[in-house]
């Protein structure tokens, strides 16, 4: 799976077109549909845009068209495609990203990108991709975007742990022609729990980290220096706004006995300890953020 930081995603691609050979490149189709998805298309110039971060990241030329070069494009569009699929869902699930923080991220790229380069270099880079800095600007603004959405959805889909026997039922029918053919089997489900001086251990840092709450500290920002959650600790915490019967039981229980703008005691899950944040509640749902250890 292709998952990088948005904050060096800019920064990697100018150095990538910085380094690259000036002439005699291989004649480049400049832009067509590579793939549809819903009413969104991914164009071949964003493909390409995509290839060469990932090609300068693995330390190879997008300059000859080789197999290597031909996987990787193959394996960036079902990443794109993926992505995509996220960012409709999170759209259509009217999941907010903060336009100050994608504007803050977008600062941070010109200020590396700048900043790796001598005096003249930036300038020389936008004029060999034909782009204005303002062009570049929008590009990776809605980059951003998209991949802050992405990155958040996946936070939200990782935590979804509730499948009713109506959500069987429909994938079997929608699916039928191309399941395999069933099979019946056993097994031993050995569950496996931490020690208690591994919960001992985690319990004296979620307190930590509760004490910075209490004094004040804003639970985004500590949320995300703290966070051992991969898909929500770079978003604050959050985790969008969800229903009952999404997430496991110990999380909702906690999360729907608080009132907006509260916060949690330690609350212990499967996961791990969860200090929980509430921000809205809805007739039949509640917006909140966690930080997770």
């Amino acid at each position: 799976m292709l998952l990088h930081s948005p904050n060096r995603l800019l920064l990697a691609l100018c150095l990538a077109l910085c380094i690259a050979p000036r002439a005699r490149a291989l004649p480049e189709l400049i832009d067509r549909i590579v793939a549809t998805v819903d009413n969104h298309t991914i164009l071949w110039s964003e493909l390409n845009y995509r290839l060469r971060f990932e090609a300068e990241q693995r330390g190879l030329s997008v300059f000859a068209e080789s197999e290597q070069i031909k996987a990787l494009r193959r394996e960036i569009l079902d990443a794109m495609i993926d992505e995509q699929v996220l960012v409709l869902k999170a759209q259509q699930d009217s999941i907010q990203i903060d336009p100050s923080e994608v504007e803050e991220m977008l600062g941070q790229q010109f200020q590396m990108a700048k900043s790796s380069m001598d005096d003249g270099e930036f300038a020389q880079m936008l004029e060999r991709v034909g782009l204005s800095e303002r062009q570049l600007k929008a590009r990776y603004r809605k980059e951003i975007r998209h991949r802050l959405l992405s990155r958040q959805m996946r936070a939200f889909v990782s935590y979804r742990v509730h499948v009713s026997h109506r959500d069987v039922e429909e994938f079997l029918i929608a699916h039928q022609d191309t399941l395999p053919s069933q099979i019946s089997l056993s097994h031993i489900l050995i569950q496996v729990l931490p020690s208690d001086e591994v919960l001992k251990e985690k319990r004296a840092r979620v307190e930590e980290i509760q004490a910075l709450l209490d004094a004040g500290g804003d639970f985004a920002t500590i949320a995300r220096t703290h966070s051992e959650d991969p898909g929500s600790a770079s978003l604050g915490g959050d985790l969008g706004c969800f229903s009952p019967g999404t997430l496991v039981p110990e999380f909702e229980e906690a999360a729907f006995a608080l009132k907006p703008g509260q916060t949690s005691e330690p609350v212990l899950s499967p996961y791990g300890y969860h200090l929980i944040q509430v921000r809205e509640k809805r007739e039949d749902s509640i917006c909140a953020s966690h930080i997770l250890v």
